[in-house]
């Protein structure tokens, strides 16, 4: 399941996305799909492997996942998930 994305963070070594977690959401959950799609340009997409079926009020986690790849010297990369605002989450589950 290709994941909703509320942040990402890009490090030398591995990105930090923020997703939805209902309390058992582990970085093992998720795969990292990449695409060189040219000499600078790599598109990347974050995948759900397991669902949290877990019940707790979903909250913002941070999943760090390693880059597979260092070939490149200053890669662009594309994200291809779709994304959330954040701050959207407080309206959602306001009482």
């Amino acid at each position: 399941m290709i994941e909703v994305l509320y942040g990402i963070e890009i490090y030398s070594d591995s990105f930090e996305f923020q997703v939805l977690s209902n309390g058992c959401t582990h970085n093992d959950h998720f795969k990292l799909q990449t695409n060189q799609l040219n000499d600078y340009q790599v598109s990347v997409q974050l995948i759900r492997t397991k669902q949290d079926l877990c019940r707790a009020l979903p909250w913002l986690i941070n999943i760090k996942v390693a880059i597979p790849f260092s070939d490149i010297l200053y890669p662009e990369f594309i994200f291809t998930n779709p994304f959330k605002n954040k701050h959207s989450l407080k309206s959602t589950y306001r009482n």
